[in-house]
């Protein structure tokens, strides 16, 4: 099953530390999955993914968000993950992994670039955790030392990209469990909307409200 999670956006502004740390502790304690948003300086915005999905848990391997960024070059600076610019002709190219020819994201999230973006963005921000995939058996497994983005309170930042923060559409997608090898059409994921920290002197109010605008759940079957 694929679940769409369309989240209320938070205003935009400049993050002071202590106003992301506040607002970050509280967001993990919430039980759901959301991407954050933080500026890091005029040039650089980075992503932080909160998985704390308790209805259906899985193990985060792959974000996608899409940027209005017109160069947005996407890096990251964790372990086994990679980040690559892409577009609606990328989308159905082979994944960059460093151990086998990959899927195409298509084939990984199993929808179409409009199906997983309907506003057709002109360009994303994907990452994903380096796997390899038998086509034999039809499994993905990630051999690396990084487990993905677990659901049992976890948080991890280190995905940024060139532009400033802009609420854009999230795509985030994995297996139950990333330490067994599975096929694709067995991952589940999530889609909403991500959410632009504040600063002080409001952001704790401003952060619970965040917290309490998630809008509605829609379940579709993910494919047959």
């Amino acid at each position: 099953m694929r679940t769409r999670l369309w989240l209320a956006r938070a205003a935009v502004a400049t993050v002071g530390f202590s106003a992301l740390t506040t607002c970050l502790a509280a967001r993990v304690i919430s039980p759901t999955t959301v991407v954050d948003e933080v500026q890091n300086n005029a040039s650089i915005t980075q992503y932080y993914v909160i998985n704390n999905r308790q209805t259906t848990p899985f193990d985060i391997t792959l974000v996608v968000v899409s940027t209005t960024s017109v160069t947005p070059n996407p890096t990251t600076s964790n372990l086994d993950w990679i980040a690559e610019s892409l577009s609606a002709s990328t989308w159905t190219q082979a994944m960059p992994t460093t151990t086998s020819p990959g899927l195409s994201w298509q084939q990984y999230t199993g929808t179409t670039y409009v199906q997983a973006f309907p506003d057709n963005p002109v360009l994303l921000n994907g990452y994903f955790l380096n796997y390899t995939f038998d086509s034999g058996s039809g499994n993905v497994a990630f051999p690396g030392v990084s487990p993905g983005v677990k659901p049992t309170l976890s948080i991890l930042g280190g995905f940024f990209f060139q532009g400033g923060p802009d609420s854009s559409i999230f795509l985030v997608e994995g297996p139950s469990d990333a330490s067994v090898p599975s096929p694709p059409s067995s991952f589940q994921s999530l889609e909403g909307t991500t959410v632009i920290l504040v600063p002080e002197p409001a952001a704790v109010s401003l952060c619970l409200f965040a917290l309490g605008g998630a809008a509605a759940f829609v379940r579709r079957t993910r494919r047959s």
